[in-house]
């Protein structure tokens, strides 16, 4: 989240945003990961959690990397939601993998 913060401040000096663009542009990460979480949350136990957490890690680097590659408003708008997409595709199986390998002490 702090990064987008730092991301908004830069957009908004380099391509001239309003702070509606801006908010919009933050908003539309977090509206993909909500997608992704509710439309695919059975995905891990469909399809095994390693594939599915290793797709949402892949996805998420090569869309912030096509992000730093956009050059216009709508480009990056749209790689913004496929990386919050992305998250909300390993945010599940992630964490039930974390919870499956760490031990209680």
């Amino acid at each position: 989240i702090i990064v987008l913060s730092i991301v908004g401040i830069m957009l908004r000096c380099e391509w001239n945003l309003t702070t509606f663009w801006v908010t919009a542009l933050q908003m539309n990460v977090f509206l993909g990961l909500l997608l992704a979480s509710l439309l695919l949350s059975g995905a891990g136990d469909r399809f095994g959690r390693k594939p599915i957490a290793l797709t949402g890690a892949i996805g998420v680097t090569v869309a912030g990397l096509l992000c730093g590659l956009a050059t216009k408003f709508w480009h990056l708008f749209l790689l913004r939601g496929l990386v919050g997409f992305f998250m909300g595709v390993d945010i599940g199986p992630s964490a039930v993998l974390i919870a499956e390998v760490s031990t209680i002490k």
